[in-house]
């Protein structure tokens, strides 16, 4: 049986959620999680930070650990959307763009070696409450219920969507982020 390192990562604007998940025959353990707040509004000089953080302070360790000890290792990030009432004034905010160019310089980051995945693949239309109490039924941590903790029970539900649901249709091609996003 395969040994996987999946390493979920649901972004935000105020937030990044990151956890990791090894399987070690047939076992899933979550092995970490972390948050990354904000410091700021994000402009583009903070997201590019979050981006080195991300893929350098925060998982970096842990993947080449595991790298050595001949696991696999699986990325995956949320893929910005919108839907709703919403989504007209989230769209003219730029925040959407925003979203879209941290995943696709985290993509670029792991050098295309990770997975895209649609919000509503891994978990549907599903509220956060809903995915925190989920996740936490399975991998049974111990952080309380609240908005930025939601951002680490979603990065758990997308680390684990990358372990069991692998299958083309659950995951975008790194194409479709360059066709819809609009930086600028």
């Amino acid at each position: 049986m395969k040994k996987i390192l999946s390493i979920g990562i649901d972004d935000s604007l105020s937030c990044t959620g990151i956890a990791i998940i090894k399987r070690n025959k047939g076992v899933d353990t979550l092995i970490d999680t972390s948050i990354i707040k904000a410091e700021t509004k994000m402009d583009w000089t903070a997201a590019a930070l979050r981006i080195a953080k991300i893929c350098n302070d925060s998982t970096m360790p842990k993947r080449l650990k595991y790298l050595k000890r001949g696991y696999e290792i699986r990325v995956a990030i949320e893929l910005p959307f919108t839907w709703g009432l919403n989504s007209i004034v989230v769209e003219r905010t730029g925040s959407v763009q925003k979203l879209y160019f941290l995943a696709g310089c985290i993509y670029n980051e792991f050098q295309g070696k990770c997975l895209l995945v649609q919000v509503n693949k891994w978990k549907g239309n599903s509220p956060k409450k809903i995915t925190y109490q989920r996740m936490k039924e399975k991998y049974r941590f111990r952080f309380q219920a609240n908005e930025r903790n939601f951002n680490v029970s979603d990065a758990i539900g997308i680390a684990d969507h990358a372990l069991n649901k692998r299958t083309k249709a659950d995951f975008v091609c790194p194409q479709f982020v360059t066709s819809v996003s609009r930086v600028g």
